[in-house]
């Protein structure tokens, strides 16, 4: 589909910040999955 794995990892790194962003701030609301 064109992606090549810096675009996976550019992808989980933004994940796996937004989750760790979303667990300090109370988990308030859903988990951003």
């Amino acid at each position: 589909m064109g992606s090549t794995v810096l675009d996976i990892v550019a992808l989980v790194t933004n994940r796996a910040a937004a989750f760790w962003n979303w667990m300090a701030t109370g988990s308030a609301g859903f988990p951003p999955l």
